[in-house]
């Protein structure tokens, strides 16, 4: 039996790993999509920053669940499998599963402004309901970054992308990398 061939498309936060995963869909129409903002719960147990600073070991991560969505897709027998999630490979047992691992790679200023635009200007009230006025939470969110946030996308760079089947330019529009990303699985 042939077993769904599986791609984890991973970046820090901002860097467009939904956008490429979305054209990449487009040019795998029976792959099944799995993204890891969809997963409820707390699947750390801890503040995300101190997480980072004590190592970033992905694999303090409880991803049943993922893991769950993984299983019961690979019984269905689609094509592929594609997974929007931030740890490629690197998690052990979600990286059992992963055939081809991506990094979206960007510059921390792209990836904070998409970041801004996402969370603040474009957001979905929904999804982000505000606290505060939109420049207070933008204020508060570049205070938390500058002095939190961006040693954590360091650190994740850091210990994820050099463990990528392939980098692509996150800066590049996502058709062009969904088709780098084709060309080499």
């Amino acid at each position: 039996m042939k077993k769904p061939f599986i791609i984890s498309v991973s970046g820090i936060s901002g860097s467009g790993k939904t956008t490429v995963v979305a054209a990449l869909k487009e040019r795998l129409p029976t792959a099944e999509v799995i993204c890891f903002d969809d997963i409820p719960g707390d699947l750390l147990g801890r503040d995300y920053c101190e997480w980072s600073a004590a190592g970033a070991n992905c694999n303090e991560w409880k991803l049943a669940p993922l893991i769950d969505k993984i299983k019961q897709l690979m019984a269905e027998k689609p094509d592929h499998i594609i997974i929007d999630y931030p740890f490629g490979s690197v998690h052990n047992e979600v990286g059992a599963y992963v055939d081809f691992s991506v990094w979206v790679d960007v510059p921390l200023d792209i990836s904070l402004a998409r970041r801004l635009l996402r969370d603040f200007i474009r957001r979905s009230p929904a999804r982000r309901p505000l606290k505060m006025s939109v420049h207070e939470e933008i204020s508060s969110y570049l205070d938390f970054y500058l002095t939190r946030n961006r040693d954590t996308f360091f650190k994740h760079i850091e210990t994820i992308r050099p463990f990528a089947d392939l980098i692509i330019d996150g800066t590049k529009p996502p058709d062009e990398n969904a088709d780098e990303i084709i060309a080499n699985i």
